[in-house]
């Protein structure tokens, strides 16, 4: 018995939010979770060890160093310090929060 063909898409939750990781870098991006599906689920899934994230900005830990950009990276979940969606910073000068220009 063959197994169902899977999606060639999956609907995904696009959130926006700043990630710190182990490896002493800040990831702007936009984390994907299935829809309906608290940010904290998804990354507490034991059925996925990496989370996508799109349009991401990699920074130095203190956030004012562009590394690098790229379009689509997949992060280890071993690798998450924390996850704080973009909405809910308030205050302070965060300059490297804002959007770039295209």
């Amino acid at each position: 018995m063959s197994e169902p063909p899977r999606p060639l898409f999956v609907p995904t939750e696009r959130i926006e939010a700043l990630i710190q990781t182990s490896d002493h870098q800040l990831i702007l991006g936009k984390v994907h979770a299935q829809p309906g599906k608290r940010l904290k689920d998804e990354l507490n899934s034991d059925s996925s060890r990496f989370i996508a994230i799109t349009d991401a900005r990699v920074y130095d830990v203190t956030g004012r160093q562009l590394l690098y950009e790229t379009s689509f990276l997949l992060l280890a979940n071993d690798h998450i310090v924390s996850v704080t969606p973009k909405a809910s910073l308030t205050g302070g000068h965060l300059p490297w929060l804002e959007t770039p220009p295209e």
